[in-house]
């Protein structure tokens, strides 16, 4: 097990990436040093288990295509870009002396930290950085659903992928071990400490007094196990988020909590989603 948070620092300046080492060794680091893209991508595949990469964004092509590097000045966006598809669970963080704005653009679209070169700040916000880290490593993430296979998914690939959170539980993912549903439900709603809902048009329905003209609402299990979360999380500490999509019958019983819409999509909520989790992360 280690012992000391690994970062992997980036940059053809060699005297920035010696300086920078040193400090962070000096800070408790383990530090791991690469001058070129060719060696970046070679340290971070012998360094799997890496907390995180600091990228400088401006360097020599060093072989890579110099239109996808637009000769060496987004650099680091390559290596960013294969570093976040081949190894997501190492963070990323860009460095740089000058500040494009389509490059910013990209780090603000990502999430992902952006330091100035002598500003002082790396070592802090890569402490920062690492600290939230740890604290995310410790969410148990549930997903409640109904049929709505692509919302479930694309949800769980969302909160695992771009929020890097750990991987998302799923209840019939999980071995039965002989359990009923109800035990299996209530073993492993024990475990989590944050839950997803997903509020999905799954259900006809049709009171006796109304029209003939269908309404939607989500399934009856997916209503019991939000009531339970609600129940074992506490309502007010905002660890149960709702999300709605569709026009459907919401219970009537917690009118007025805030709902969040994924009718575009898990990724077009995404900026409030994050919002909403930002207090407990």
């Amino acid at each position: 097990m280690k012992d000391k948070k690994k970062v992997i620092i980036v940059d053809d300046d060699l005297y920035f990436l010696q300086s920078t080492k040193e400090r962070l060794i000096d800070d408790g680091f383990d530090a791991i040093t690469a001058s070129t893209m060719s060696e970046a991508k070679r340290v971070v595949t012998e360094n799997q288990d890496a907390d995180a990469i600091v990228l400088d964004i401006m360097m020599p092509s060093d072989g890579e295509s110099d239109l996808e590097t637009q000769m060496g000045y987004k650099s680091g966006l390559v290596i960013a870009r294969w570093v976040r598809h081949h190894y997501p669970k190492i963070i990323v963080v860009g460095i740089s002396g000058v500040r494009s704005l389509d490059t910013m653009e990209w780090f603000e679209q990502h999430k992902i930290p952006f330091f100035e070169k002598g500003s002082g700040e790396i070592i802090e916000g890569l402490n920062r950085i690492l600290s939230k880290e740890d604290r995310i490593k410790d969410i148990r993430t549930f997903i409640v659903h109904g049929h709505d296979d692509a919302a479930k998914y694309e949800l769980k690939n969302y909160l695992q992928n771009t929020l890097r959170l750990p991987e998302p539980i799923i209840l019939h993912e999980q071995p039965s071990l002989g359990r009923t549903v109800i035990e299996k439900f209530e073993d492993i709603a024990h475990q989590v400490n944050l839950v997803f809902v997903l509020l999905t048009p799954d259900d006809f329905i049709n009171s006796p007094p109304s029209s003939n003209e269908l309404k939607r609402r989500a399934r009856q299990s997916v209503v019991f196990e939000m009531g339970y979360f609600f129940g074992m999380l506490q309502r007010r500490r905002g660890k149960v988020l709702l999300l709605y999509k569709g026009s459907l019958e919401l219970p009537s019983d917690i009118s007025g909590i805030i709902y969040v819409d994924i009718s575009n999509g898990i990724e077009a909520a995404g900026e409030t989603i994050r919002k909403e989790l930002s207090v407990l992360m």
